[in-house]
């Protein structure tokens, strides 16, 4: 299966109001990072690598936990119980695919944080 088949069968529509929500953090988003352009606090690949990453964040976010589906899962205070799920489970392939789009969020996360790093 390629990614667009994956992408149109696992991510869920977003709503018109869902949409709306993330267009103005966008917009807002934009608006800090260009005064912050301008006033030399951040450069313009700095600025456009926040957006990007913001917008990624938006889509695994909306895929993953924004536009779940409620279901009769029970869940409990239990360390890294999705994985357990996923290996004694029965309902393995969903979960599978949310915790690897959330480990693909996380390492995004931390390659930024060391570059910032390695800025400063």
């Amino acid at each position: 299966m390629d990614i667009y088949q994956i992408i149109i069968t696992y991510s869920k529509a977003w709503t018109k109001e869902e949409t709306v929500c993330f267009g103005i953090i966008l917009i807002f988003l934009s608006g800090i990072l260009a005064i912050s352009v301008y006033k030399h606090k951040i450069l313009k690949q700095q600025a456009v690598a926040i957006l990007l990453l913001a917008i990624y964040l938006g889509i695994v976010l909306g895929s993953t936990v924004l536009t779940r589906e409620s279901s009769i899962r029970s869940y409990k205070l239990m360390p890294l119980w999705s994985w357990k799920e996923i290996l004694f489970g029965n309902d393995a392939r969903e979960l599978l695919i949310e915790n690897l789009l959330k480990l693909s969020c996380y390492y995004q996360w931390a390659h930024y944080y060391l570059l910032f790093l390695e800025k400063n």
